[in-house]
């Protein structure tokens, strides 16, 4: 093995050590907005959790008088 071939090696383990460090911040960064798009439509589904039946009375209500 003669040094230039070391010398490639060395570079190639440096950048998979850097691709490494990219990929393990996007998981990071991926995380991050997965918890707060969830933070963002928690209340969304709570209020729809109350308001489903509401709109199923209404809807029910509707039709009942629609077809009188």
């Amino acid at each position: 093995m003669n040094k230039t071939d070391f010398e490639s090696m060395k570079e190639i383990k440096q950048e998979l050590k850097i691709l490494r460090l990219k990929k393990d911040i996007n998981l990071e960064a991926l995380k991050s907005n997965k918890n707060a798009i969830e933070h963002f439509f928690e209340p969304l589904t709570v209020a729809n959790r109350i308001l489903s039946p509401i709109k199923g009375f209404l809807f029910a209500y509707i039709l009942k008088r629609l077809f009188r």
